[in-house]
């Protein structure tokens, strides 16, 4: 009956199961269908509106007339205010002082090639623009055009170039990306497109831009009135003109292979901004002869190894104005890193990353080694190793898109999310699978007993009968021992496991792996995966839409989030300071895996926010400290409980009862009947043997080594605790030698006579 019962759960349960994990397959492709219907819409309505590549060709062609027709001077829109002036001259006087003549060579050199990173501070001043300077212009319109962005307050930007060689050796075609955003908002901020000329000889900029998702064209009219004399004019419109008759052969190759297609005007980013800016730059010189720093501009673009001369930092000065928002932004001495140093300092640090992940595999074969016995693995905690998995998943990914994206670093960057993949799927995955296969009997066991308990609870008039039965020999067990030995376990076999139910627990095992980023939260549904499935389906489409949404926020907010689970994840140690005061287990983990472990994890985020010069460029912040703190004081807490006792700082009332293995057995007489099994002997041979006419008294011998044990406990309490070190009684009531059981216990946690669970020691 009882099996039939124990059949009938186990069949429940992976029948729940089953539904569980077929849901969340559901779950998750209605996610993605959703993902792909907010993106189409109706083929008429998405058309209407949108502008045609037989559109942008004209246009291309239209913008080509106008910038033929600028003379230098004349029809000049909206002239440039004196304040405005008075910053221009400003930011340019950091260069050459006569930033107009560009045919006599500078006395200062400059770099070449701007293609790079700027970031820096903006300081903004509001600018009185009279009217008839921009046509349509009233007194609301400069707050219209603002948008919802506070252009009134300082805050800060990053200057994405690229600058593109021109038939003009003295003149570069520049465009980028420009980035405003305000401290004190908690959005992405504005993203900008420019595009201008840049020249070489004195280091002077000249751009215009537009909001990125603006359907106007980019002014480059204006673009050519910002600058200082008729020959930069001419030699700016040369490269304009070759510019846009690049654009028009490309679209028209796209026409001749498409036919009559449409463009995509939609942008990643909201429209919140109306103001269109003219941008004037001003790189700084640098120290050398103008050989060396060409030489050393060479060096980075093609490296072969020689010595140059570095000739100093990239810094530049800029003002953006805007007539139609009335503003103008000053940014001075802005630092810059050229492209080609930012894709080493990227590999220097996926070199990095490298090596930790190489340094994390070797710790976690050594601590595998450590716990070579199932006993050893039982006191590891799943939970501590499936979130360093966790952190070493997502690192993974991130390195591998990362060098999928920028295709300059994909082999060191791919070379990290190997290792880090290696260290999850082969080293982690394999450890977790142990872990996972030697505790869950535990756990079964556990859920088992108390399904039995409740049963006990629930049903009154079986307890009494129950009792009625048992009542001799619980009064002889009682009489006899004082309550001193335990009562005989009920559950004494384990029910069989199929290799059916080892292979479906690896594919459970696999499917929790995945959403664990998302459900380490929740320790109290370990063992429970239908409940873990319930909870894991929600919690992971609740973390892909926080992640989507702080993506696009700024950084106080992403640190904000990446804060709260950086102090989820580096928390990995706190599961096993709770398996070890649950178990009052000790050294489960080797010292040199905590410690190696705690300080690699900790390697990445000490360079991203202790560094000043990493490649996100985000500020060094005191917190990471706190974090580095919290997790050496796991670390510390590990310790003492190897050294001292685990349960060290928990109080006595609140901790869990422990199986005494030792307890006092009375002397071995006529007088007195030890209920003390022998091997082969089962419950209900015993209870037939009670009621019999003759007592059976069993004898004491180990089943392990088949030599008596020696049970006598007499003298004082030093030399009882001394005999009672000698033996050992399991739950079952099985009698072994101390040193028997536990080298037996190293190997297996079952008793070795029945095969019951027996708890760790």
């Amino acid at each position: 009956m009882d099996e039939t019962t124990d059949a009938s759960q186990n069949d429940a349960a992976r029948f729940v199961q089953r539904q569980a994990i077929n849901r969340s397959g559901c779950y998750m492709l209605l996610f993605f269908f959703s993902l792909l219907f907010l993106n189409f819409e109706d083929d008429t309505t998405a058309r209407t509106g949108r502008t045609t590549i037989q559109d942008q060709i004209d246009a291309i062609k239209y913008e080509k007339s106008l910038l033929a027709n600028v003379t230098f001077g004349q029809n000049i829109t909206h002239p440039t205010p004196p304040l405005v002036q008075q910053k221009i001259e400003k930011a340019l006087s950091k260069g050459t002082k006569d930033a107009g003549d560009i045919g006599v060579l500078p006395i200062t050199h400059f770099y070449h090639n701007v293609t790079g990173i700027f970031r820096g501070e903006w300081i903004p001043t509001n600018v009185t623009v009279p009217e008839n300077n921009v046509p349509g212009n009233n007194a609301t319109s400069p707050e219209d055009a603002r948008g919802d962005f506070p252009f009134d307050q300082p805050g800060s930007f990053t200057i994405n170039l690229k600058s593109e060689h021109t038939k003009e050796d003295r003149v570069k075609f520049v465009e980028g990306f420009i980035r405003l955003q305000n401290d004190e908002r908690g959005d992405f901020g504005v993203l900008m497109v420019a595009e201008g000329v840049h020249f070489v000889n004195n280091g002077t900029l000249y751009m215009t831009a537009v909001p990125e998702n603006t359907i106007h064209h980019m002014p480059l009219e204006d673009l050519l009135h910002m600058l200082p004399s008729n020959s930069t004019m001419n030699q700016g419109r040369e490269v304009l003109q070759e510019e846009l008759s690049l654009q028009l052969e490309e679209m028209q190759n796209v026409l001749d292979w498409s036919g009559q297609g449409y463009i995509d005007n939609e942008r990643s980013m909201p429209n919140i901004t109306g103001c269109t800016f003219e941008f004037w730059m001003q790189l700084h010189p640098v120290d050398g002869l103008m050989s060396e720093v060409l030489e050393y501009e060479r060096e980075l673009e093609n490296p072969q190894g020689i010595s140059v001369r570095y000739p100093g930092p990239f810094m530049a000065s800029m003002v953006m104005y805007s007539a139609n928002c009335e503003m103008v932004m000053e940014m001075e001495d802005s630092n810059g890193i050229k492209i080609e140093k930012y894709y080493k300092k990227a590999i220097s640090y996926a070199t990095l990353a490298s090596i930790v992940a190489f340094i994390q595999i070797f710790l976690l074969i050594h601590q595998m080694e450590y716990t070579p016995t199932p006993s050893s693995v039982s006191n590891v905690s799943y939970w501590t190793i499936a979130m360093q998995s966790t952190m070493d998943g997502y690192l993974c990914l991130i390195h591998l898109t990362t060098g999928v994206v920028v295709q300059n670093v994909f082999i060191p960057f791919a070379t990290t999310a190997f290792f880090t993949f290696v260290l999850v799927s082969i080293f982690g995955m394999r450890y977790l699978m142990v872990i996972w296969r030697i505790q869950r009997p535990e756990a079964a066991h556990r859920e088992q007993a108390a399904t039995q308990n409740a049963a006990r609870t629930n049903s009154p008039t079986a307890e009494t009968n129950n009792n009625t039965t048992t009542a001799e020999p619980a009064a002889r067990t009682t009489s006899t021992l004082g309550g001193i030995l335990p009562m005989a376990n009920a559950t004494a076999r384990p029910a069989v496991r199929t290799v059916q139910d080892e292979r479906r627990e690896d594919a459970l095992l696999y499917y929790r792996f995945c959403k664990l980023s998302c459900t380490f939260l929740f320790p109290k549904v370990e063992f429970y995966a239908h409940h873990l499935f319930v909870y894991a389906d929600l919690v992971f489409l609740l973390g892909l839409f926080i992640f989507y949404q702080t993506a696009s926020k700024s950084t106080f907010v992403q640190n904000i989030v990446v804060g709260m689970l950086a102090f989820g994840l580096f928390s990995f140690w706190v599961p096993q300071i709770y398996r070890n005061v649950i178990r009052g287990s000790r050294r489960a983990l080797s010292h040199r895996y905590v410690i190696g472990m705690s300080l690699t994890r900790l390697v990445i985020p000490l360079y991203y926010y202790a560094c000043p010069h990493n490649i996100l460029a985000h500020e060094s912040t005191k917190w990471v400290w706190v974090l580095a703190a919290y997790v050496m004081l796991q670390v510390a807490v590990l310790m003492i409980q190897d050294v001292w006792d685990p349960r060290f700082f928990v109080p006595e009332r609140y901790l869990p009862e422990r199986y005494n293995y030792h307890p006092i057995l009375p002397n071995e007489d006529e007088e007195t009947t030890v209920d003390v099994k022998v091997v082969g002997v089962n419950a209900s041979e015993e209870a037939e043997s009670s009621e019999g006419e003759s007592k059976h008294t069993p004898g004491r011998d180990c089943a392990i080594c088949m030599l008596p044990v020696n049970a006598t406990t007499q003298g004082s309490a030093g030399l009882q605790a001394l005999g009672r070190a000698t033996y050992m009684v399991t739950p079952c009531h099985h009698l072994f030698h101390t040193e028997c059981l536990e080298k037996w216990m190293r190997i297996k946690l079952e008793c070795p006579v029945c095969r019951a669970y027996l708890p760790a020691v």
